[in-house]
C-alpha cells in the first residue's frame, strides 16, 4: 500500500525497477519509482515532486531526506508523507506538486501509476487512546484524488489504474518537463471535545517510458488502442 535555495523542489531520487533493451524486437523499457535522476539506455529521466503556495515552494527533498522528525518522507519504503486534512501544514495536499521529465533519443510512450495509502489516526482526548485506519477517498476520473495537469492527454486503464499519455514524444535535444500533480482532494478531519483526527497519504509513483511503436507489445494492453493509438 500506499516534501537548497530560496526556491525549493524536491527532487525524489529516481529507483530503475525494470531497464530493459531488447534489440531482436528494437525496444526498449524502463520503469522507475519516485526517490534521483539517472539515465539508462535510451532516456533520461526523472520525477520531481515538491511542496508549494502561492508559487512560492516551501520545502525541498535533501529537507525532507534529512528531517528526523519522518514528518514527509517514509525512508525506509521510500514514500512522500502528504498531509490530507490539514491547510496549515507544509506537506498539504493542496500544495503537491509533481513534475515528471525525460529527454528521449527516440519517438517515445508513457504511463504512470499512483499508489497512494490513507492512514486516519484519531486521538481520544480524555483516555489519550489512538485508533488508525486504512480509510477509503474520494478519486476522480483519472482514478486517483490528485489534481492530474491536463488530465485530457491521459486515458485510465480502470483495471490496472494506470494511466496512460496520449501524447507520444519526440526526438529531442531538450528534456521534456511536464507537470504531472497540482494538489489533490482534501479529506475532512475532525477536532472536537472527544477526539481529534489526522489524515495522512503515504505515496509512491511510478513512470514507465517505452518506444513508442512497440508500446501494444510490451505493456499488453487491450482496450486502449482507439485512444492511444496516436502511437
Amino acid at each position: 500500500m500506499i516534501s537548497t535555495n530560496n526556491k525549493v523542489k524536491i527532487s525524489l531520487t529516481v529507483v530503475v525497477l525494470v531497464a530493459l533493451l531488447t534489440f531482436t524486437f528494437a525496444w526498449f523499457v524502463y520503469e522507475e519509482r519516485i526517490t534521483n535522476a539517472i539515465e539508462v539506455g535510451k532516456v533520461e529521466q526523472g520525477i520531481e515532486v515538491y511542496f508549494e503556495e502561492n508559487e512560492s515552494t516551501l520545502l525541498s527533498f535533501s529537507q525532507i531526506k534529512n528531517d528526523t522528525t519522518g514528518d514527509y518522507y517514509d525512508s525506509e519504503r521510500g514514500l512522500v508523507i502528504i498531509n490530507a486534512g490539514d491547510p496549515t501544514a507544509i506537506n498539504y495536499i493542496g500544495h503537491l506538486r509533481v513534475k515528471i521529465h525525460f529527454k528521449p533519443e527516440i519517438i517515445s510512450a508513457y504511463r504512470l501509476l499512483i499508489k497512494d495509502e490513507w492512514i486516519l489516526t484519531r486521538t481520544y482526548k480524555s483516555s489519550g487512546v489512538i485508533l488508525e485506519q486504512a480509510i477509503m477517498h474520494d478519486k476522480t476520473d483519472s482514478y486517483t484524488s490528485f489534481n492530474i495537469v491536463n488530465s485530457e492527454n491521459y486515458v485510465v486503464d480502470p483495471s490496472s489504474e494506470m494511466i496512460y499519455s496520449t501524447i507520444q514524444t519526440q526526438i529531442s535535444e531538450e528534456s521534456y518537463e511536464i507537470d504531472f500533480i497540482d494538489g489533490g482532494t482534501e479529506y475532512g478531519v475532525r477536532d472536537n471535545d472527544i477526539y481529534s483526527e489526522i489524515c495522512l497519504i503515504y505515496m509512491d509513483i511510478k513512470l514507465d517510458i517505452v518506444q513508442a511503436n512497440r508500446y501494444k507489445e510490451v505493456w499488453q494492453i487491450s482496450g486502449l488502442e482507439d485512444f492511444i493509438s496516436i502511437y
